[in-house]
């Protein structure tokens, strides 16, 4: 009887348990990496230091012999990409930086041993050993207690967050006193209301703009630490938007925004961190819309989306874009413990 149950197991070239481990794993870093580089860049303007503190190279040598092959390069160009797992969980859990991301996660000592399990889950994967027989069960119920956080994340990043006394939002006044200047064509609804465009384009303005504020909910006016500015631009209708060139010259913007976002060939936009200073982020904000205006062509684009731009450059199907933090958004996929998927 033994023999025969025996005789009967499949026999698999890779373990289809590890290959799920594997995909939770991906799914958790990339989602750490996001969050580390969104929150860092809103809450200093020297945002690599806590990296550099916890990488034992700088910037890390898997960077340098990545870029070497430049025939086979990714969009992978910041250092943050090429920190190990174990780098990038250090900076998350350090006492001086997990407040920004206590949000997103379990309570810190829970999270802390059950990460611990996780990684060594991960590193048996990564190094081709056979998992546990409990690791899928572990690594699933740690992503299923995180999802929420995510959620919490993409709300944080997507949502539009007013303030109390928008008078007093230093960027708006900046671009107000300045929009006869910098709003030419371009119809702006922002915090205080609309900016419309100047004349000859004040009746039919040749682009659509906004600029939002998303925070935390207990951001404070006297405190810029984690504001975020949004400052979208979308094309007519009848019209589309050249997005390589658009790209070409927002490169400038690389070392000032987190993101520059890509939301279809008719919508771009950029998310500008407040500690930048005010005066910054109007200024980046008045040229991205001067930028993308020019940007604006008749007719639908026919050249593809390009694709070989860093990771900076969010494209219309990264989770980011998608995902806007409702409670039915499934950011993970994970599947259930002991099923085919």
């Amino acid at each position: 009887m033994l023999e025969r149950d025996l005789n009967r197991l499949p026999y698999e070239a890779v373990p289809s348990a590890a290959v799920r481990i594997f995909r939770l794993a991906w799914q958790l870093e990339s989602w750490l990496r996001l969050m580390v580089a969104v929150e860092l860049r809103a809450a200093r303007q020297d945002w690599e230091a806590p990296l550099r503190a916890k990488c034992r190279n700088w910037p890390p040598k898997s960077q340098g012999s990545d870029k070497r092959l430049h025939h086979m390069a990714t969009s992978h160009l910041a250092a943050i990409s090429y920190l190990t797992f174990g780098e990038l969980w250090s900076v998350i859990i350090d006492e001086q930086n997990f407040g920004m991301f206590e949000p997103y996660l379990p309570p810190r000592q829970n999270v802390l041993v059950r990460m611990e399990e996780l990684q060594a889950i991960r590193n048996r994967v990564a190094h081709f050993r056979e998992p546990h027989a409990n690791d899928e069960a572990r690594a699933s119920l740690l992503l299923r207690d995180i999802q929420p956080g995510i959620r919490r994340f993409c709300a944080r990043y997507n949502r539009e967050c007013g303030l109390r006394d928008a008078d007093q939002d230093d960027v708006t006044n900046i671009l107000t006193d300045a929009w006869e200047r910098v709003g030419y064509g371009i119809e702006l609804h922002g915090p205080k209301g609309w900016l419309y465009a100047p004349e000859p384009h004040r009746s039919r303005p040749r682009a659509h703009a906004s600029l939002a504020i998303h925070s935390h909910a207990r951001f404070t006016r006297e405190n810029p630490v984690g504001l975020l500015y949004r400052v979208s631009l979308s094309a007519p209708s009848g019209s589309s938007l050249d997005i390589n060139s658009f790209l070409k010259r927002a490169s400038l913007f690389e070392r000032i925004v987190i993101h520059v976002l890509v939301l279809s060939n008719r919508d771009v936009g950029l998310v500008i961190p407040a500690i930048a200073t005010a005066d910054v982020v109007a200024d980046a904000a008045a040229k991205f819309l001067e930028i993308a205006r020019e940007s604006v062509c008749p007719g639908e684009a026919r050249a593809p989306l390009p694709s070989d731009w860093p990771e900076t450059v969010l494209w219309p199907n990264h989770p980011l874009n998608i995902f806007q933090g409702d409670a039915d958004d499934a950011v993970l996929e994970v599947p259930e413990v002991g099923s085919a998927g």
